[in-house]
């Protein structure tokens, strides 16, 4: 389950920082309110998209990639590099773990 998480959350990492196939990063959207200024905005945060099925659409790879990324702490959503993004998420992937 930890495999597969780590891999969907890189693989949205990638795609915010233009590193991944650029259909990918059209999927994403970016919580942004652009009417306010927010302190939300300064979160790196990803707008949940809705689902019309509550049982299989909550379930389905955009949905739960978005869900499973505004949940990660700030210092791992604004890394600048890659590197430090894959050690910092197997670190608190392990934490979730195993605490």
């Amino acid at each position: 389950m930890y495999c597969i998480l780590y891999e969907v959350l890189m693989l949205v990492y990638k795609s915010l920082n233009n590193l991944a196939l650029e259909y990918l990063s059209s999927l994403l959207v970016s919580h942004m309110q652009k009417q306010y200024r927010l302190r939300t905005n300064n979160l790196h945060l990803l707008s949940v998209p809705n689902s019309k099925y509550k049982i299989l659409g909550d379930e389905v790879c955009s949905y739960d990639a978005v869900f499973e990324w505004n949940k990660l702490p700030l210092k791992l959503r604004q890394s600048p590099s890659v590197r430090a993004p894959k050690a910092m998420l197997k670190t608190h992937l392990s934490h979730e773990l195993y605490l």
